[in-house]
């Protein structure tokens, strides 16, 4: 192998190394998700993001003002109908 095709094969893996396609495809796939979540109503919204990413049962989520448990019940059944979809 001669130096200049080492020196670019040592480049290559440099850049591999370097770029992380698990954080390349995260931040891609988060930017995706806020997007779609802009397009929610807003007490879907509300909602989904309690329930993802806060963690909060549906009970907690209903301590909320304005949010019942039949809301959030109404709200995930349609979010899980369409994702099935």
């Amino acid at each position: 192998m001669t130096d200049r095709h080492y020196q670019e094969l040592s480049i290559h893996i440099f850049v591999l190394e370097v770029c992380d396609p698990d954080e390349i495809f995260s931040e891609e796939l988060e930017c995706i998700l806020h997007e779609t979540l802009k397009l929610l109503p807003e007490q879907m919204h509300r909602i989904f993001l309690l329930s993802r990413f806060e963690n909060k049962s549906n009970k907690e989520i209903a301590e909320q003002p304005e949010i019942t448990v039949k809301s959030i019940e109404y709200h995930i059944t349609i979010k899980d109908f369409h994702s099935h979809n």
